[in-house]
C-alpha cells in the first residue's frame, strides 16, 4: 500500500501488481495522472484498476479515465462492503468486463448524475445526455456496475443527504429538496431502505 502516486510507481517498479486501487484525489499526482503514467508504459498496460472515489466527478474527470481499458470507476460511501468485494473481483479476474469505448458510456453517465442529482431526473434524459437509448443505457450500467441507473442516482443522493444531515441543522423537507426528492415521505421510504433507519434516526445517531 503506497500513500502517493510517486511510492505507487516506485512499488510497481519492484513488482507488477494483479490489481491497483486509485483514489482521483491523492498526494503529489492525482489519480488520472497516475493511471495515465501506468497505460504509457507496456508493463502495466493491462493491469487491471478499480478507482474507489468520493470527488464530485465532472464530465472531463471522466475524459481522463475512459479510454483507458480494463478501469472501473465507484463512488466511496454509495457501495456495501460485499458489493466492493464483488467488484474487486469483477476487476481482477475480468469476468464479462466491458469495452473501453462500452464503459466510457456508463462513466459518462456517472458523471452526468453527480452533476445533476440536486434536480428530478428522468431515465430518458439520463440516456439522451449520454447518446444511447434507455434500454441500452441500463445495459451497459448494470454490466459496468452491477445496479441500475436509477439506484445509483438513490444511492448517491441519499448519501449526500447523510452529509447535510450530519454537518447541517436543515429541516429534513429541505434536505429531500437538496438532493433531488419533491415529496419528503418519499425522500424518507428511500432513505430507510438504504441505510435501515431514518433521517431522523441517522441525523440523532450522528450528534
Amino acid at each position: 500500500v503506497a500513500e502517493d502516486g510517486d511510492s505507487a510507481l516506485a512499488l510497481m517498479e519492484i513488482e507488477t501488481p494483479a490489481l491497483v486501487l486509485l483514489d482521483l484525489v491523492m498526494p503529489g499526482m492525482s489519480g488520472a495522472d497516475m493511471l495515465d503514467r501506468m497505460r504509457a508504459d507496456p508493463r502495466w498496460r493491462q493491469v487491471p484498476v478499480l478507482i474507489l472515489s468520493s470527488k464530485l466527478l465532472s464530465l472531463e474527470d471522466v475524459k481522463r479515465l475512459e479510454h483507458h481499458a480494463r478501469v472501473t470507476l465507484q463512488s466511496k460511501g454509495v457501495w456495501s462492503e460485499a458489493e466492493t468485494i464483488s467488484a474487486l473481483n469483477r476487476a481482477l479476474f475480468g469476468t464479462e468486463l466491458l469495452p473501453a469505448h462500452t464503459s466510457a458510456l456508463a462513466k459518462r453517465a456517472i458523471a452526468y448524475l453527480h452533476q445533476n442529482f440536486f434536480r428530478p431526473l428522468s431515465r430518458w434524459e439520463i440516456a439522451e445526455a449520454v447518446g444511447i437509448s434507455e434500454d441500452y443505457l441500463t445495459r451497459v450500467f448494470n454490466r459496468e456496475l452491477n445496479v441500475s441507473p436509477w439506484d445509483y442516482l438513490n444511492r448517491y443522493r441519499i448519501l449526500q443527504a447523510q452529509h447535510l444531515l450530519r454537518n447541517t441543522t436543515y429541516p429534513i423537507g429541505v434536505i429531500a429538496r437538496q438532493v433531488g426528492f419533491n415529496d419528503a415521505a418519499y425522500f424518507s421510504r428511500v432513505f430507510n431502505k438504504i441505510t435501515g433507519i431514518s433521517p431522523n434516526e441517522y441525523r440523532s445517531s450522528s450528534l
